[in-house]
């Protein structure tokens, strides 16, 4: 993501020039988390943001909305974080080993995969994660 973003033709500016990776939405409130940082922004309603911090300097490549709780992962990495407001964050470790680039919430659980591997973690709080296999395609 750029810097600013448009909506309804209206420019927004998100508050840091940072590498903005991911943003979702949940309770009536946007959240982004960027790259090779500790930032991420929130806004209600899309178009004043404010600048926050996650809990370490990571890669945050991806972040969900699911049972009232932002989930955070950062690539290069077996960090997550959560948060049940998308200000106040909360560093989590997923299974060792396992570097996940993209989380999403479905079906009542956060899965995350991982980078150049066929591993996969779920979670049921976004707080304690369980590694499990993909298919593997050769």
């Amino acid at each position: 993501l750029n810097k600013s973003v448009l909506l309804n033709n209206l420019k927004i500016s998100l508050p840091s020039d940072k590498s903005w990776s991911s943003v979702t939405f949940g309770n009536n409130r946007f959240v982004a988390v960027a790259e090779d940082s500790t930032i991420a922004a929130y806004a209600d309603g899309g178009i004043a943001w404010t600048h926050t911090g996650l809990p370490s300097y990571r890669s945050w490549t991806s972040d969900t909305f699911g049972k009232n709780r932002f989930v955070a992962v950062a690539d290069y990495s077996n960090i997550a974080a959560y948060s049940d407001d998308g200000i106040t964050w909360t560093q989590t470790e997923l299974q060792s080993n396992v570097y996940c680039a993209s989380v999403t919430f479905g079906n009542d659980r956060f899965v995350a995969v991982a980078d150049y591997s066929n591993t996969a973690v779920y979670s049921d709080d976004g707080i304690t994660w369980t590694q499990t296999e993909l298919p593997s395609f050769e």
